[in-house]
């Protein structure tokens, strides 16, 4: 019932690929695009570099290195796209950091006072999180000693790939699969 002033795509095949009609019926309506990952060769950069510059008004990346990469690769002008880096809310972290501890350690079974690692994200091709399970083992098989545990929190598409890794790489005890959790920032 209100008015649009812009259409804001972050990551929406289903966006970029109506582009085309949406700028026919209204073409006065901008149209803002958002990147945050380098995904060479496949993903949205490529969606967005493909949609052009008439379907797009305004680009905006993440980071620098998006912004050269999809200049060099997709032959987009380098001024046309627009870092703007992602802000953290370092008051909330700080927060939670004065919260109670422990949370993380009851979840996962383990001593209070024992090291872990956290992976917080999707479980998207995008995300990689198979490196992370992959680095885990790593790590572990350059120290055997390593006390540390290690968290993923999230869910996705991937999950299914990332239990058999987990399973293949013997590291159901020390990866503790936690799934989508609203409290990431708490844990």
């Amino acid at each position: 019932n209100q008015p649009a002033d812009c259409i804001y795509i972050i990551h929406s095949r289903a966006a970029y690929e109506s582009l085309k009609l949406l700028k026919r019926i209204v073409p006065w309506l901008p149209v803002i695009d958002r990147n945050e990952v380098l995904d060479p060769g496949t993903g949205f950069p490529l969606l967005s570099a493909h949609a052009g510059n008439n379907a797009i008004d305004v680009r905006t990346v993440g980071h620098a290195k998006l912004a050269n990469h999809m200049a060099t690769e997709y032959r987009l002008t380098r001024d046309t796209l627009r870092v703007i880096y992602a802000g953290t809310d370092v008051g909330r972290i700080q927060d939670s950091a004065s919260l109670r501890h422990g949370q993380l350690h009851e979840i996962c079974q383990i001593r209070p006072d024992g090291p872990i690692v956290t992976f917080v994200g999707r479980f998207t091709a995008q995300k990689r999180p198979e490196v992370f399970v992959r680095s885990v083992a790593k790590c572990l098989e350059l120290n055997p000693a390593c006390n540390a545990h290690f968290a993923m929190i999230g869910d996705g598409e991937s999950r299914p790939a990332v239990e058999q890794l987990v399973a293949e790489t013997g590291l159901q005890k020390r990866i503790h699969l936690l799934g989508a959790r609203t409290n990431a920032t708490d844990l």
